[in-house]
């Protein structure tokens, strides 16, 4: 039998995809990037942190200090009807003896 091409498609994408992380599976995790990594997370928590309080101190302020007024529309002008008259069309039928 022979081997479907999307079939050999998928294999080949797996290992592509799966190679790099079975090399990574090699070394070992230093602990120093993974305690590096979750102080970076607190300190970005505590500058959102404080941010939020920040917004917090003004709620009494609006933020848009003028509204725009708005402009009066003028009337749309009435286009007149043109004086055409339609004339009927003759039709022409055929006619159809009955034996």
């Amino acid at each position: 039998m022979k081997r479907s091409f999307i079939f050999v498609l998928l294999i080949t994408s797996m290992l592509v995809l799966v190679f790099p992380v079975l090399l990574r599976a090699e070394k070992p995790v230093e602990e120093s990037s993974i305690i590096a990594s979750l102080q970076d997370k607190k300190k970005q928590d505590k500058k959102n942190d404080k941010k939020k309080d920040k917004g917090d101190q003004k709620p009494d302020q609006p933020e848009v200090k003028e509204v725009p007024k708005s402009r009066k529309q003028e009337r749309p002008t009435v286009v007149p009807k043109p004086d055409v008259k339609v004339k009927p069309v003759k039709v022409n039928r055929p006619k159809i003896k009955k034996r």
